[in-house]
């Protein structure tokens, strides 16, 4: 979960604030016990931590990232639940300016140890505590430097429907999907997944993947311990098994470089078993809550592996597309400088654009609109009915061209115009599922009956399809997908755009990774994809858009032959 430089400084620190006490042997302290047993960091690891803290300059010292640091602090804290004396917090007290916090901070967790008694073991005390720390002001009274705020996220991977990443995210883990999420490096698939964490308020476990990465450092491994005197072999659970026991979130990144018989050793956590056996017979069953991102680099390496073809039908799949020039110049800046007092402001200096988002519990969607006063408007995304509330959770948003505007009557009105031409959700799920068939169809002849009705007799001559591979659908997929549309439905939003949303959910999961960019002989298989599924008028592509000639064509001629 942690990284080496985050275990290391919490360590050091650990060790700094014990040794200060002549009287104590460090080795017997409730506290290190408690902090080994919770991160599973083993013995040799102790061991070398140890040595490296003595060789090096005793002293107290903070990470560079906010969000990080109040982690660190958290678990100090977390581990400092003695019936008298909080020896740690009195400790992290004197040296609040090193650890960028206000000393008023500690002093009123001294003045109320109840919150370190908050919670029935150390994962809730740890995650109560960040959260307290999280909701502390940016100064204090006192005058001395506080936890310095979150960097605000700004999503940037929007659909053509306008969904942003996180709303994406939210929608699926909402529903009960896990996604897996593909794109080059350096595009925020990472940060996506740590937002959502704090999003969600749950605790993230990692685990970053590689040939020689094996379900034991997944799952679970032996370790020896000892007990009553005596050394006993002892399972710890890894960051999938300890995620799926405590209703947490598991992220497993690089996800694609694990050999198949390790993805597929893991598929019963990922589908409705929920479950996952560790190597010594135990079996772990997920917690209400747990929830698992999986993220790769799709390459077209001769050498790179793909995403096991059952392991991929078990997510919903989110393509993050590279950072325009611009956008990656603001990140770039923003990064070195901090947070500005106005990121909007700052981001119109590289000609970029961003809005207000924001996410309240229930999946509930927010727009967001400045007014001449400076205060910002909330309206909900669903419906664009201004909301009385502001969202629990506030972002920005990077404004691209072709996303509908909810603000902007022409396009609302053509908008509303596509909702009225686009199919019933009956109609929806049959097409979606002759969709797919077609695709099957070329991927194994080259040839369907369905190309001639959907206006596509020529599409032979004009690509070479016995180069088409794709991922072959399934229920599962199709299901995730009309749980989308019924849900965006329910709440009030465009029928068109939920129907393109869940037809662009299929697509993206027919074309995850090394398939999307593949070359037929003009186009890539996602082109032709797209292309089939615009012909299908599962995507509008114009103002004559009408569903009821392919209805007629491809549903209505289906029930009249089979009379």
């Amino acid at each position: 979960m942690y990284s080496d430089s985050f275990i290391q400084t919490l360590f050091f620190n650990l060790f700094h604030i014990l040794s200060a006490d002549p009287q104590s042997k460090l080795s017997e302290s409730p506290a290190l016990k408690t902090i080994v047993k919770n991160l599973q960091v083993d013995n040799e690891r102790l061991n070398r931590l140890f040595h490296e803290w003595k060789a090096t300059e005793k002293k107290i010292c903070a990470l560079p990232d906010p969000d990080e640091n109040r982690q660190m602090i958290s678990i100090l804290l977390a581990a400092d639940n003695l019936p008298a004396g909080l020896p740690i917090t009195s400790h992290l007290r004197r040296y609040a300016s090193d650890l960028h916090v206000a000393e008023s901070v500690f002093s009123s967790i001294l003045k109320n140890p109840h919150l370190l008694k908050a919670g029935g073991d150390f994962a809730e005390r740890q995650q109560g505590l960040y959260q307290n720390l999280a909701q502390r002001p940016q100064s204090a009274d006192d005058g001395s430097s506080s936890l310095r705020p979150r960097n605000l996220y700004i999503a940037n991977q929007i659909s053509p429907e306008g969904l942003d990443e996180l709303q994406r995210l939210v929608l699926a883990h909402f529903l009960g999907l896990h996604v897996a999420l593909d794109g080059p490096p350096g595009v925020g698939k990472t940060q996506s997944i740590m937002e959502m964490a704090h999003i969600l308020k749950r605790t993230v476990y990692t685990r970053t993947c590689s040939s020689r990465t094996t379900d034991a450092h997944i799952i679970s491994h032996p370790s020896l311990i000892a007990q009553d005197g005596v050394s006993v072999t002892e399972h710890i659970n890894g960051p999938l098994a300890r995620a799926m026991a405590e209703g947490a979130i598991f992220y497993g990144d690089e996800f694609n470089l694990l050999k198949d018989d390790v993805q597929k050793r893991l598929n019963s956590a990922f589908d409705d078993r929920r479950f996952i056996d560790r190597a010594d017979g135990v079996s772990i069953q997920a917690q209400p809550g747990f929830w698992s991102a999986i993220s790769y680099n799709p390459s077209q390496s001769m050498v790179a592996r793909d995403l096991d073809d059952s392991v991929a039908d078990r997510f919903v799949h989110l393509h993050y597309k590279r950072w325009s020039p611009d956008f990656k110049a603001l990140i770039s800046r923003l990064r070195s400088i901090g947070n500005p007092q106005s990121l909007q402001a700052e981001a119109s200096r590289f000609d970029v654009q961003l809005k207000w988002r924001g996410i309240s519990d229930g999946a509930v969607f927010y727009d967001g609109q400045k007014s001449d006063e400076g205060s910002i408007r909330w309206f909900n995304f669903y419906s664009g009915k201004e909301s009385p509330t502001a969202p629990q959770y506030q972002y920005l948003m990077l404004v691209q061209n072709g996303v509908p505007d909810p603000h902007d009557p022409k396009q609302q009105s053509f908008i509303n115009n596509l909702a009225q031409q686009a199919f019933a959700p009956v109609q929806l799920a049959r097409m979606l599922a002759r969709f797919t068939e077609v695709l099957h169809d070329l991927k194994t002849s080259g040839r369907s009956p369905l190309l001639k009705k959907i206006g596509l007799s020529d599409l032979n001559e004009k690509e070479d399809l016995e180069l088409l591979d794709i991922h072959d659908s399934s229920a599962r997929i199709e299901m995730a997908a009309m749980l989308h549309y019924e849900y965006l439905c329910g709440r009030g939003w465009n029928r068109y755009l939920a129907q393109s949303y869940a037809a662009r959910l299929v697509v993206d999961q027919i074309c995850y990774g090394q398939y999307r960019q593949k070359k037929l002989r003009d186009s890539s298989v996602y082109d032709m994809v797209t292309m089939v599924a615009r012909n299908m008028r599962l995507f509008a592509d114009n103002r004559q858009y009408n569903t009821r000639l392919i209805t007629q064509n491809v549903l209505n001629a289906e029930k009249n032959k089979s009379g």
